[in-house]
């Protein structure tokens, strides 16, 4: 993955708010060291959760889209994959810790 997970430049919070995506993040979508919820709702859907996770030894920290990636995707959030142990942490509970 190699992006340093304390950079708000690589992972802004991002708030999507038009007609179309609604998406929110607890923990800015930026900070490993927090277990965060996304709360979305797509076009013509309710409004859903997710949590970040651990999943096979990475951590998938999911993040709102901006408007146009939104649009773009048809999704309002999105998801990367973090390896804890690169910077001497592991997972546990939706955190590198």
């Amino acid at each position: 993955v190699g992006t340093d997970p304390n950079s708000a430049d690589d992972y802004p919070f991002r708030t999507t708010q038009n007609t179309n995506y609604l998406c929110s993040d607890s923990d800015g979508g930026s900070d490993y060291n927090v277990k965060g919820i996304i709360t979305y709702t797509n076009p013509n859907d309710t409004q859903k959760t997710v949590e970040d996770k651990c999943d096979n030894g990475y951590l998938v920290e999911y993040y709102c889209k901006s408007q146009s990636d939104a649009s773009l995707w048809g999704n309002a959030y999105g998801q990367t994959f973090i390896t804890c142990e690169d910077y001497g942490k592991v997972c546990s509970n939706g955190a590198c810790v």
